[in-house]
């Protein structure tokens, strides 16, 4: 790109940079929410705040052997990774969501007040001076000024040499646990003006901390913990160390006591009288690792935030015996979930089957868990039970009669781990990973039997019947489909390749199979024939395409990280993005029953959403809109629009000029403009009505003239797909030896060079919402040619 280009491009995102970022939710919305990691805690004033995935819960702390739910907030943008109370608020760090203000004066009240997003992870914060100071893992700490809670702001900042990851104030000074570059003492009596004024390199991994008289006590992850007098702030000096043998991840001082969050060797209780020779009183091991970012103690109780398995309250008034009075638990870690009758059931990666009552879906409540020996990857049901595939530990038979009573009546562990499960009449199928598929006698659900088992190519993880027929996810394998009409002797009859990734999840309606396909997103295969599979649409997805459910005309997606993905599959043959929502952490199953979608995320537990098909443009998302190097703007034509507008800018000079009207019918616009000389142009359709604009594009743009050589690609087409991922496509100009594509984001992140094959006519690039510009150079030989210049700008289209 030359120096002209650079300079354009860079024009062209400050121009657009607050249109073009993407959101958190696109025709999804959160109707309920329950469960998630407990990764943070804290006490004030007789109530115990925890997080619950990304919720935060308070508790009456006031009978500890009985703690009562006092009310919760809303699900927040991202997982609470540390709170801080101070009078009626709580401040809460959100990991990539950023700070939440909320309102705690009436428990069964909870909301925000205000909320502030910025780039970096929120892992740690403290309340001081009517400011929050936030320990940002990836920019240090961050001072938010909070004297409006409807509108805080940041006010300074110091970015720290390791990863800030917690942080306690005490008086003028911050002690941050800075990871490997240990702990950091920050002067912050002007909070505009954070400034270190001294450190100290504990060994391990500074994870958190807490403070009591003059000293700062570090939990350095493997390191256990460590001791450091800070009584002169400016040169901190090593006291006592504790090596804990597990993973020291949160600590709290009371008195001569340290309580020490030991990962999987549960809970320590230390005596520090003699901080040069700390020793351990007592210990505690939990069912669940207890990880946590803190602990708390409140009146001789302990409190301890355990990771999947929600808060356990110990009676500590004998630390050589904690005795466990009382437990306070949701789903914590969901990877599977199904709904019938009103209730859905949640299998979790350590706690076993949930049960929750979904009558009222946005509030949704615990009924009753039944723990299993293993890990809950899948669910499905048949009358009055629950077919799990328990990793490990096999099949597991559930009594679901009564949801109130779970029960636990059969079982089979199988050779391998049960990755799937599907079950049709008298027999049971798992996809049982390196052990193949195990046939499973259920005939009496009681006691079930071994009845054959089969190896089909590849290493099966996913699995689905319909109409005598078994459909195997065969990993890198693809997708083999077998006759089961002899369940006992299942017979392969047909096979779809995967190509360069593997089947993750296979969902059936009528003559498709819809794939969750890794990194190459949601295919649709036609299988009326199931003899004779066929591919006859796709969409590639951001993320990775790990888990599907189909209901109508639309496909739900998980995408781990990046949340849940809504498909039109109503043509099968162009299915299209029209919503997407992320979730807080690993969206990883997901269930539809009726107008509401479920999802199972790990750590950030079940969230119900609804889908607003209403929300969706009559602009066809990502394949509606795109342009052609020259510049030719094309799009597909929609249902309620009477006329479309083409708004062009001239990035040059800033004019503004209109094509158009023009008609329903019309899909295409050559625009003459862009042969002029040194102009960058930018398009972006409006899609008409009798009510006025109904529907409008991203927006895209042309360098015209930056086009070269001999070997110029014709028609080098970029669009969008619903302002995540781009496809770039061109006519190859003949006898090629390769191609490179170029693409250019317009942030500080690197350009993207990647070497094409000769016989490719299209690529995919995932933007995660990034303007981005792209060339495409043809070789042959000594001989190139690169196309003009094309950006894909997302964020317009609503």
């Amino acid at each position: 790109m030359s120096l002209r280009s650079a300079a354009l491009a860079a024009l062209l995102l400050c121009w657009l940079a607050p249109a073009a970022r993407a959101g958190d939710a696109k025709n999804v919305s959160v109707v309920g929410h329950i469960g998630g990691s407990t990764l943070a805690i804290t006490a004030t004033n007789g109530r115990v705040y925890h997080a619950t995935g990304p919720t935060l819960v308070i508790l009456d702390a006031t009978q500890p052997a009985n703690p009562v739910e006092l009310g919760r907030s809303e699900a927040l943008g991202g997982w609470i990774a540390s709170i801080a109370v101070s009078g009626t608020r709580a401040y809460v760090a959100a990991s990539d969501a950023g700070l939440y203000v909320l309102d705690v004066a009436d428990a069964a009240a909870v909301h925000v007040l205000g909320h502030v997003d910025f780039h970096g992870n929120a892992s740690g914060v403290a309340f001081s001076q009517g400011h929050a100071f936030v320990a940002d893992s990836t920019f240090g700490v961050r001072a938010f000024d909070c004297s409006d809670p409807a509108n805080p702001h940041e006010v300074g900042k110091l970015d720290t040499p390791g990863d800030a990851i917690a942080i306690r104030i005490a008086g003028f000074l911050a002690f941050v646990a800075d990871g490997e570059r240990g702990l950091r003492i920050l002067d912050v009596s002007l909070p505009a003006q954070p400034t270190e004024i001294g450190s100290f390199l504990t060994p391990g991994y500074a994870q958190a901390l807490d403070y009591a008289a003059g000293r700062v006590y570090v939990a350095s992850n493997w390191a256990g913990l460590r001791i450091v007098d800070v009584s002169v702030p400016t040169a901190p000096q090593g006291l006592g160390l504790f090596d804990s043998f597990g993973f020291a991840l949160g600590v709290k001082v009371v008195g001569t006591r340290a309580y020490l969050a030991d990962g999987d060797q549960g809970t320590r209780i230390l005596d520090v009288s003699d901080p040069t020779d700390p020793f351990e009183l007592g210990e505690f091991r939990s069912p669940g690792p207890a990880y946590t970012s803190n602990v708390t103690v409140v009146s001789g109780y302990l409190y301890i935030a355990d990771g999947d398995r929600g808060v356990k309250v110990l009676d500590v008034t004998d630390p050589a015996a904690p005795d466990w009075i009382a437990s306070v638990e949701d789903p914590g870690f969901p990877q599977s979930v199904i709904v019938a009758d009103g209730v859905a059931y949640v299998g979790s990666d350590t706690a076993g089957v949930w049960s929750v009552d979904v009558s009222d879906p946005a509030h949704p409540a615990t009924i009753d868990l039944v723990d299993t020996p293993g890990s809950a990857f899948e669910l499905t049901a048949q009358g009055a039970y629950l077919y799990a595939a328990d990793g490990f530990s096999g099949l597991r038979v559930i009594d679901k009669t009564d949801p109130a009573n779970l029960a636990e009546v059969g079982a089979l562990d199988t050779p391998g781990f049960a990755f799937a499960i599907a079950v049709a009449g008298d027999y049971a199928y798992v996809a049982d990973g390196d052990w193949g598929v195990r046939v499973v006698d259920v005939s009496d659900p009681t006691d079930p039997q071994p009845a054959a088992s089969f190896f089909p190519p590849g290493v099966p993880n996913s699995i689905a019947v319909q109409g005598g027929h078994l459909y195997v996810g065969a990993g890198g394998a693809g997708l083999r489909v077998m006759d089961i009409a002899d369940p006992l002797q299942p017979v392969e009859v047909g096979a779809l390749e995967a190509g360069d990734s593997s089947v993750q999840d296979i969902a059936l309606q009528g003559d498709y199979a819809y794939l969750a396909h890794a990194n190459e997103g949601l295919k649709v295969v036609d299988i009326s024939d199931p003899t004779s599979p066929t591919l006859v649409g796709e969409v590639r997805l951001i993320g990775i395409a790990y888990n599907v459910a189909v209901q109508g005309t639309l496909a739900f997606v998980t995408t781990g990280a990046l949340g849940l993905r809504v498909v039109d599959v109503a043509d099968p043959a162009a299915p299209r993005e029209v919503g997407f929502f992320d979730t807080s952490t690993n969206a990883w199953r997901v269930a539809v029953d009726g107008e509401h979608i479920y999802v199972a995320d790990q750590g950030g537990g079940l969230y119900i959403l609804d889908f607003d098909e209403a929300g969706v443009s009559p602009i066809v998302g990502g394949t509606s809109f795109g342009l052609t190097a020259g510049a030719s703007v094309s799009w597909t034509d929609g249902v309620v629009e009477t006329a479309y507008l083409v708004q062009r800018f001239g990035l040059d000079d800033g004019s503004v000029t209109l094509l158009g009207p023009l008609g329903a019918d019309v899909t295409q616009l050559d625009d003459d403009a862009t042969q002029l000389t040194g102009s960058m142009y930018c398009y972006w359709l409006l899609a008409l009505s009798d009510t006025g604009v109904v529907g409008t594009s991203d927006m895209y743009c042309a360098l015209p003239r930056s086009a070269g050589g001999t070997l110029v690609a014709p028609r080098f087409t970029v669009r969008l797909n619903e302002s995540q991922t781009t496809t770039i496509s061109w006519d190859p100009p003949g006898d090629q030896d390769a191609y490179v594509l170029i693409a250019v984001p317009l942030d500080d992140s690197e350009p993207r060079v990647t070497l094409l094959e000769p016989e490719q006519t299209s690529v995919p690039d995932v933007t995660d919402g990034i303007p981005t510009c792209y060339t495409l150079i043809s070789i042959r030989g000594a001989q190139t040619g690169q196309t003009e210049i094309l950006c894909a700008i997302p964020g317009f289209a609503h």
